[in-house]
């Protein structure tokens, strides 16, 4: 794999997608949370036209025979056209201008993975080349763990400043915490509470102490 994973801030940047399909349409979801984002087409399905009216896209009904004008401070672009020629002549225009482009019909410079966000842990998760089915597959098999490492995550900051104020040194802190991570005790919990787990943690931390 050539791509490196990355978690990019995009508040300040703008994404252009070419299209008003249905492909358009869930790209421009992919990243009107994230980015200032513009549909660029000839036509737009109802859902983005509804975001458009919300506020959380722009659309501009176009012809999309002169695609330059919309890369001038644009930092990627994703050709989402039903016009695979267009497509590809938009991704080479973004290469020659050194911009970043997300692909649909091949892998691009960006590849956009599902995301699974919970609290405190976010995923970004790709398969490449393999069926839409194992992305979603793998997906909900990961959703179905991600609560309880929310959990753990959240457990282990508590403890985290618990023991700043109780132990000084930084390795015996960093050995408690790894132990209350591995202890099946713990897990099991988190399994069924919060604060189940939590008296676990602190059960561990109390065997210390004494």
């Amino acid at each position: 794999m050539t791509h490196m994973p990355l978690f990019i801030d995009l508040s300040n940047k703008k994404v252009v997608v070419f299209g008003g399909g249905h492909i358009a349409e869930r790209k421009a979801k992919d990243f009107c949370n994230y980015s200032k984002t513009k549909v660029v087409g000839k036509t737009f399905t109802p859902e983005l036209k509804r975001m458009a009216g919300d506020g959380e896209i722009e659309i501009i009904k176009d012809d999309l025979t002169d695609i330059r004008r919309y890369f001038q401070g644009t930092f990627l672009v994703v050709p989402a056209t039903t016009d695979p020629k267009l497509n590809a002549l938009i991704a080479d225009y973004a290469k020659t201008r050194k911009i970043l482009f997300n692909q649909v019909d091949v892998v691009g410079d960006v590849i956009v993975p599902s995301i699974i966000s919970s609290n405190e842990i976010t995923l970004g998760i790709t398969v490449l080349e393999k069926t839409i089915a194992s992305v979603k597959f793998l997906k909900t098999r990961i959703e179905e763990i991600l609560d309880e490492f929310s959990s753990m995550c959240r457990l282990q900051e508590e403890i985290r400043f618990m023991l700043k104020r109780m132990i000084k040194n930084q390795q015996e802190r960093r050995q408690m915490l790894y132990r209350i991570l591995s202890d099946e005790e713990v897990w099991l919990g988190l399994s069924n509470s919060y604060d189940d787990g939590l008296k676990a943690a602190l059960d561990i931390v109390n065997d210390k102490l004494q």
